[in-house]
Order: structure tokens, then C-alpha cells, then sequence
């Protein structure tokens, strides 16, 4: 059997609070309990659950952006938990986030080119027109045309800033996407649209993508499989 794209094992976290007083223990807030769940290469899982029961913060773990208990693999490869920067550049060849609000995501003073462009320089492609001809190719990926690149954030709407994201996300093409409430600051007709890309770019590149919402009817329109989370804890499996 193949070995999975992902594999998260007896995974757990909590929250460190405040000192109870001068002497007093630092409060412990459990979030994760005991998470187990795998997706393979080319597979689309979604996580659905209220707001305030740990899906981000699972999704912060799979990053490698907090420290955790337990395990998680890429491609057989056991991940260290709390990920150094040498660590982080490594994984994100493979494994890149896109996040709710997409305008906090971009650099509002920043032309779309130059963000796009940026992962590229900071990794050693210096010729600009091999820089160019990358982003133009990722821009046709998720659906924009050459003339975003000279615009800024206030200029886009919604749905393109989040184009945009997912675009600077795919720089080094990785297999695994965590789509964290992706959709969800969206208007319903732009929400569709970038639900339909993520299913296109599954064709397109044999991406994976780990699909979190609070919105269990996006979840089943577009995941292959999936699960609950409640309570720290992975219920009803499948969709």
C-alpha cells in the first residue's frame, strides 16, 4: 500500500495560559486530543467543525508554525515538532497554507507581481525573466491574467486577493495545500469560484489539500472523504 501523502499520529496540543498568581502553575487550555487521520497524494480531506474547536490550530501543526505532542509524517518522513527555519523552508517545497482573510495576507503596499515574485528571489532565481515567465504561468493556474501584477491589494476584489494567496502558495508547486477557512470571508458566488479552482488544481497538478470549514455543505461539495472535529477529538468519518 502506498505510503501516505500526510500522516498525522496521536497528535496533541494545549494552550498555555497565565500564571495563577506569583507562585501559582501556568493554566493548561487542551485543544487536540489524540488525533489520528492520513491523505494521500492527490486527495482532498475536509475538516469541518464549529469555531474555537482546534481546526487552525491543527492546521499550525501540519505547518510546522506550533509546537505539539505526537507525530506527524511527510511522505514516511517523521516531521520535528516546532520546526526550525532551515526545517520550515524544507517542508514548505511540500506542504504550503492559504488562510481566511486574504487581505491580511498580502502587503497592501506591494505590487501583485512583486509578491509573487518575492519567494522566488529569496530562493535563488535571480533572472528576472525566468522570474516573470514563473509568475505569469502561476497566474494563469488560478484564473488571473498578467494585468494583476502591476495592482495592489485595495484595487482587487476579494476573490482575486484570495487568487492571489493561492498563487503565491503554489510558487514551488508543493503537494499538499492546508486551506484553513478558505472560503469563508468570501461572498457566495466568489466562495464557489475558489472551490472550483481548488478542484481544477487537484486535475491540474495532482494536488492535495486539506480543506478546514465551518461550513459542512463546502466541505461535502468538494472533499473526497472527511471528519469532525469536536471536543479535541476526530468523530463521524466520511462525508
Amino acid at each position: 500500500m502506498a505510503v501516505p501523502l500526510l500522516s498525522v499520529q496521536k497528535l496533541s496540543f494545549a494552550y498555555m495560559g497565565r500564571h495563577l498568581g506569583p507562585l501559582g502553575k501556568r493554566t493548561v487550555k487542551p485543544v487536540l486530543n489524540d488525533i489520528n487521520f492520513e491523505i494521500q497524494e492527490g486527495e482532498i480531506f475536509g475538516l469541518v467543525g464549529e469555531s474555537g474547536t482546534g481546526k487552525s490550530t491543527l492546521g499550525k501543526c501540519i505547518l510546522g508554525l506550533l509546537e505539539y505532542k505526537g507525530d506527524i509524517f511527510i511522505d514516511g518522513i517523521r516531521q520535528g515538532s516546532g520546526r526550525k527555519a532551515g526545517q520550515r523552508k524544507l517542508l514548505a517545497a511540500k506542504v504550503q497554507g492559504v488562510f481566511q482573510d486574504p487581505g491580511a495576507s498580502l502587503n497592501p503596499v506591494m505590487s501583485m507581481g512583486w509578491l509573487l515574485e518575492e519567494p522566488l528571489r529569496a530562493c535563488g532565481v535571480h533572472n528576472k525573466a525566468e522570474r516573470e515567465r514563473r509568475v505569469d504561468e502561476t497566474l494563469e493556474l488560478v484564473g488571473l491574467d498578467g494585468s494583476i501584477k502591476k495592482r495592489r491589494a485595495d484595487e482587487l476584489s476579494s476573490g482575486q486577493k484570495q487568487r492571489v494567496c493561492i498563487g503565491c502558495a503554489l510558487t514551488f508547486r508543493p503537494r499538499l495545500i492546508i486551506a484553513d477557512e478558505a472560503v469563508s470571508s468570501l461572498d457566495v458566488s466568489a466562495g464557489a469560484q475558489i472551490l472550483n479552482l481548488f478542484s481544477e488544481l487537484r486535475e491540474k497538478l495532482g494536488l492535495a489539500l486539506l480543506f478546514i470549514s465551518h461550513n459542512l455543505g463546502a466541505v461535502q461539495y468538494l472533499a473526497d472523504r472527511g471528519a469532525r472535529l469536536a471536543a479535541g477529538k476526530l468523530t463521524d468519518w466520511g462525508l
